[in-house]
């Protein structure tokens, strides 16, 4: 179909899930990266976006930027698939008990805290069975992430039993919240 497909590393070599709006960024800033090599001759194409979990938070966080981040850029349509839109919101419902997407939420912690480490302490306030998760999932990818997290709870990786008290923790999760974001998006969704 001579489609060219580019494939952002939104997450970063430090693996940031978690930190929605930067992916969305760097989503959106890799196409521009790719429209500007002339041999690939895609300079005025049209551009469609397609994520799932944390590339569906890139892309959706891509498609709401646009119109003020990249307003240059031709995109016609974006898909997202299983996109958390409200991080706070899930960090409330899982809280401190035992919960089958506790991996996910320790991995969306750690990258928050390596996206915003002048804002967010995580690694400071674990315990050996919070290290000892942080080395298995630190770096890992959604199975291993998930297997390592099922059944665990954010309470056995620290002895901090105010950890969820942290309000510029909670100023970061808003910010990286699709659903709290003023901009719309101003082409098709399909979610």
């Amino acid at each position: 179909r001579a489609w060219a497909v580019a494939l952002p590393d939104h997450l970063g070599p430090r693996m940031a899930y978690g930190a929605a709006k930067p992916g969305g960024q760097i989503t959106l800033d890799g196409i521009r990266a790719v429209q500007r090599v002339p041999e690939l001759q895609v300079q005025n194409s049209k551009v469609g976006l397609g994520g799932y979990s944390g590339g569906g938070m890139a892309t959706a966080w891509a498609a709401a930027l646009a119109p003020s981040y990249a307003p240059e850029l031709n995109i016609v349509g974006a898909a997202e698939g299983r996109t958390p839109m409200k991080l706070g919101e899930m960090a409330e419902a899982q809280g401190p008990n035992p919960h089958p997407a506790s991996g996910p939420a320790m991995a969306a912690a750690l990258g928050l805290e390596r996206e915003y480490p002048d804002r967010i302490d995580v690694s400071g306030q674990l315990n050996d069975e919070g290290r000892r998760m942080k080395q298995m999932i630190g770096n890992g990818c959604t199975n291993e992430i998930m297997l390592f997290g099922i059944g665990h709870s954010a309470s056995e990786m620290t002895d901090n039993q105010n950890f969820m008290d942290d309000p510029e923790a909670w100023k970061v999760m808003e910010e990286n919240s699709l659903e709290l974001y003023p901009g719309v998006p101003t082409v098709p969704i399909f979610e």
